[in-house]
């Protein structure tokens, strides 16, 4: 079976797209205020027709606008481990209710819960095995091919019932990323700075630190994308929303069954 930290958690947004609704031109002070009463929630960019806020140390970001709003959770620098995502459950609601009731939103034209996930494993031949292992995709390599094959990319869309759809994205993880001044190559094993202003360059102490908390990031893995929505919602409430999210939550454990692989 998969490890306990096998499965890694990336990313988390929930988005609700409403029609036009221009109350956000005489309400964004209003809603400005009741989302900085939150603990540790910041105003980072507003006009009359959006509003963006972010709590950085927690991983989560926010965008209250005229015809969508949406809360995300991801995994930066300064918040490299968002474990299993509650935050981003406690918090969206406290986000997204005072939105709809400020803005009045009483249809959803659409609602979508989207999750990433990285299955993450010590070998190429362990992704590999995790790969083979999904049900409805085999690989198969020919003889004599490199042992270095990596897995592509396979996406479906799916009709889970209830009116919701599901977009599955199955591939093989980006092992090369770029932090700042500091780039991670794991396929070569290397991690280097990447040239800066002489004046900005990071103190060795600064770049181990940067290194450490560049961590999080794989060497093998897989990256599980789950793309869920439904369109046209009447009446919409923010328990609409909250609902879907746990509903979706629940269908993503069958997902997971799917990449169980035996030792």
């Amino acid at each position: 079976m998969l490890g306990k930290r096998a499965l890694v958690l990336r990313e988390k947004v929930i988005e609700v797209r409403y029609p036009l609704t221009c109350r956000a031109f005489d309400h964004s002070g209003e809603l400005a205020d009741s989302v900085l009463e939150l603990p540790d929630w910041e105003l980072t960019k507003a006009n009359p027709a959006a509003l963006e806020f972010s709590r950085p140390l927690h991983g989560l970001s926010a965008t209250l606008g005229m015809q969508a709003s949406r809360v995300a959770l991801s995994q930066t620098e300064d918040a490299p481990d968002i474990k299993d995502g509650k935050e981003h459950r406690e918090q969206f609601p406290l986000i997204l209710g005072p939105a709809l009731a400020t803005y009045r939103v009483k249809e959803f034209k659409r609602i979508g819960y989207r999750t990433i996930y990285q299955l993450v494993f010590d070998s190429p031949d362990k992704v590999m095995a995790a790969w083979n292992s999904i049900p409805f995709f085999k690989v198969q390599l020919p003889a004599g091919a490199p042992k270095e094959v990596q897995p592509g990319i396979v996406r479906l869309q799916l009709d889970v019932g209830d009116g919701v759809m599901l977009f599955l994205t199955v591939e093989g993880a980006e092992i090369e990323v770029v932090v700042g001044a500091t780039q991670i190559n794991h396929t070569k094993g290397k991690i280097s700075r990447l040239p800066v202003n002489r004046q900005s360059d990071p103190s060795r102490d600064a770049f181990k630190l940067q290194h450490r908390k560049l961590g999080f990031i794989p060497k093998h893995a897989l990256r599980v994308d789950m793309d869920w929505f439904a369109e046209d919602w009447e009446e919409a409430k923010i328990d609409d929303v909250i609902s879907f999210v746990d509903d979706c939550d629940q269908r993503q454990i069958d997902i997971f069954k799917l990449f169980e692989v035996q030792k």
